[in-house]
């Protein structure tokens, strides 16, 4: 008589990558055959053991090429990943500098500027103060203008009167013809 006929060995799913820990889970101690038993199988049985053994370790080594090929495959993209990264790090860095250069022109200007409205107002004080004063000037001019005319006037009016005074003290005499005239500013003698 044959043995009690052995459970086919439990393989992974197909779409499943081989790992360790499923290799693991699998447990074989159960299915293996022991040395007693292997001597009362049939030999067809150990054929069909020995072709399920090869055709998982062909299949756990298509896994593990699949895997490895599946490893390289994303290290290559790691490193890809990497230079992508330093070039963008460099370029950041490029930027935040020209960025700061920018903003040093920017306060520069803004500075430039904030002096230039000083210097505007600055001047527009001044100006304000100098029209001021030269309308109190021109006043004073006017005020000192009408003065000057106004003692102008005196002094004519009061010139005539000494002329006459003294015209009427000496009278006409013999020697000067006209007798002595104090230049009248209005009517200079030629």
């Amino acid at each position: 008589m044959y043995p009690q006929p052995l459970l086919p060995i439990p393989k992974p799913k197909q779409n499943e990558p081989f790992t360790p820990t499923n290799r693991d889970q699998m447990d074989y101690s159960s299915q293996v055959p022991t040395q007693s038993q292997l001597n009362t199988l049939p030999p067809k049985a150990v054929k069909k053991i020995e072709k399920e053994i090869m055709h998982e370790g062909k299949h756990e080594e298509k896994q593990m090429k699949t895997v490895i090929k599946d490893l390289s495959h994303t290290e290559k993209e790691e490193h890809k990943m990497q230079k992508q990264a330093a070039k963008a790090e460099s370029k950041l860095e490029k930027l935040e500098k020209k960025e700061q250069a920018a903003k040093k022109d920017l306060l520069k200007a803004e500075h430039k500027h904030d002096l230039a409205i000083a210097d505007l107002h600055k001047a527009q004080k001044d100006f304000e103060t100098t029209t001021s004063k030269l309308g109190n000037v021109k006043e004073a001019v006017k005020a000192k203008s009408t003065k000057a005319d106004e003692v102008a006037m005196a002094n004519e009016q009061h010139t005539l009167e000494r002329n006459a005074k003294i015209n009427a003290l000496h009278g006409p005499s013999a020697a000067n013809g006209a007798g002595r005239v104090i230049a009248d500013p209005a009517n200079p003698i030629n």
